[in-house]
């Protein structure tokens, strides 16, 4: 099925977008990761800790945590 090959091959970033962190509930809480564009004009940097919290606000901790940070160190094999 799509969903299949969604959840087996693709990652999806979006940054300050209440819309991208929505759709976790659709596809499922390990392909999306979210991304402050650093070092770019338009990053979220060095307010990232304020959008986090805005933008996330109702999110369980658990899919938070994937979202922020264990999924991309999964993902490029930097976890320990």
């Amino acid at each position: 099925m799509p969903s299949g090959y969604f959840q087996r091959q693709i990652f999806a970033t979006f940054m300050d977008d209440p819309v991208g962190i929505a759709n976790w509930s659709f596809v499922g809480r390990d392909n999306f990761m979210w991304a402050s564009d650093y070092p770019h004009t338009l990053a979220t940097w060095p307010h990232s800790r304020d959008v986090i919290m805005r933008d996330f606000k109702g999110v369980p901790d658990d899919v938070k945590s994937k979202m922020i940070g264990e999924t991309a160190a999964k993902l490029y094999g930097l976890l320990a």
